[in-house]
Parts: structure tokens; sequence; C-alpha cells
């Protein structure tokens, strides 16, 4: 059987070599030999001629890097300066120049509003009663405290008079409550009138000097309410309305007159921005 594998064709094309004697890429050439084939071409060398042309640029890039490194310095070329042109100089006339000074800066809006006047008094009265005169009528013009509206007083003076006369009366009989209590006080230190009659009489003190107060005040709401039926101007200014007469009855807080100062005026109206 050896012998009959040496006297194949594979035999022949490997140089008389058994087959079983071959390396794998001799039994590769003999199969393509048996086949036709051409043999396989080698690769081996252009592996090499690879590594010798990338060997090469790296050397010629190691030769540039080190005479660039070594190489003497080149002397550089003196700059020469250009030369500018000459200033021109430019004549300026009066007319084309002028002096800046501040200024300020004016917007004009055009608006449509209502004119009002800085100060106004709505009067009322501060009395209840009937109205003797009135004094200014719508248009007039008057001054700070001018009379404007009077109304009776005579209830208002008798309620006054009256308001006095129990307080002047009350007066009386606190002296003379505090004149009997100093007495109580003697007699108990005496030992001739007893406790209680000392207890009743500061009592009593006490009683009147709490009612004296309480006629105090009512003089005094009394007297507002006499000043009040007189009413006064409380600023220059003119009268813009009327809504009583001389004879009409009014009550406290009734509205009498409007009085305007027209020396100072306000707008009122709505504005672009």
């Amino acid at each position: 059987m050896a012998k009959d594998l040496s006297d194949g064709p594979a035999a022949q094309a490997a140089g008389d070599k058994p087959e079983w004697a071959m390396s794998r890429r001799e039994r590769r050439r003999a199969e393509r030999a048996r086949q036709g084939l051409p043999p396989p071409r080698r690769k081996w060398p252009w592996v090499v001629l690879v590594l010798l042309i990338g060997a090469g640029v790296a050397g010629w890039f190691f030769r540039e890097e080190l005479q660039a490194r070594f190489a003497p310095p080149v002397a550089e070329e003196p700059v020469v300066a250009e030369e500018l042109p000459a200033e021109r100089h430019l004549q300026i006339t009066a007319d084309e120049w002028t002096a800046l000074e501040p200024a300020t800066l004016r917007r004009t809006v055009r608006v449509i509003g209502t004119l009002r006047p800085s100060r106004r008094a709505d009067l009322s009265a501060e009395a209840s009663g009937r109205v003797e005169a009135v004094l200014a009528r719508s248009g007039d013009r008057v001054s700070e405290g001018d009379l404007l509206v009077q109304v009776d007083v005579q209830r208002l003076t008798l309620e006054t008079n009256l308001a006095r006369s129990n307080l002047a009366s009350t007066r009386s009989q606190l002296a003379l409550a505090e004149e009997q209590l100093a007495r109580a006080e003697a007699l108990v230190e005496r030992g001739v009138a007893a406790e209680a009659s000392l207890d009743e009489a500061r009592t009593q003190v006490d009683q009147i000097r709490s009612t004296l107060d309480a006629q105090e005040d009512q003089v005094a709401v009394a007297e507002i309410g006499l000043e009040g039926a007189t009413l006064r101007a409380p600023f220059d200014g003119v009268i813009a309305s009327r809504s009583v007469e001389a004879g009409n009855v009014v009550a406290s807080g009734t509205p009498l007159l409007t009085i305007v100062d027209l020396s100072r005026m306000e707008m009122v109206a709505s504005a672009p921005i």
C-alpha cells in the first residue's frame, strides 16, 4: 500500500515524496497540481516590501526632526517700517462748528381731561334748627373766616344757659356737702356722732362730684352746638354751590354750601405713555 502512494501523481508533484511524509502546505500544492491549478502566490515578499517602505518613511521623518532641532539659527532680515503719509491739517470754518451746552428736553402731549380745584370743602350743618340767614351765593368770592350761614341760636342759647345753671347749682351742692362732711368728721373724732353719719356724708359728696362731672360735659356739648350754628369759610375761595335758603329747617349733617379754591387747579386726564 505504501508503494501505491509513493507512485501516485501527488508523490511526483512533491518531488517523489510519499504523501504521508508531506507537510500541510505540500499537500495543498499537490492537490492544486492534480486539479490543474497554478501554485498559490507567496505573500511574504509583499509584507517585507511594506515594512521596508514604512521604515523608510519613519527614517525620513526622524531625519527632518533632527535637522529642525540641531539646525543653526537663520538670521532674520530687518523689517523696514513703511513711511506713513504726512498728516493733513483740515481747516474748519466758523459755520461748521458749534458749542454744546446742557439743555432740558421737553415733550408736549395733548390730552383731554377735567380741571378741578386742588382744595374743596362741602360744608354741612353742625347744629339743628331754623336757618336765619345765608350770606353767600354761588359764585361769590369769600375769605377765610367770613360768615356764610347762621342757624337760629335761641334754642341753643337756652340749652347752653340751662346747662350752665345746672352746673352752678351742682357746684353749690358740692360745697355744702363738703362742709357737712367736714362737720361729721369733727363730731366723730370727738365721739359725739356715729360712724354711720360720716359714711353717709362721704357717699353724698361722691355722688355730687359725679353729677358735677356729667354736667360739665353737658355744658361743653351745648357750647359746641352753639358755636356750630354759625358757619364760616374755612379758607379763601369761591362758593361753588348753595343748597339752603333762609327759613329752612336743617338737621345736623345737612349739606349747605360747597367752597373751592381756584388759585390752584388740578387736571385729571389719561395720557399715552
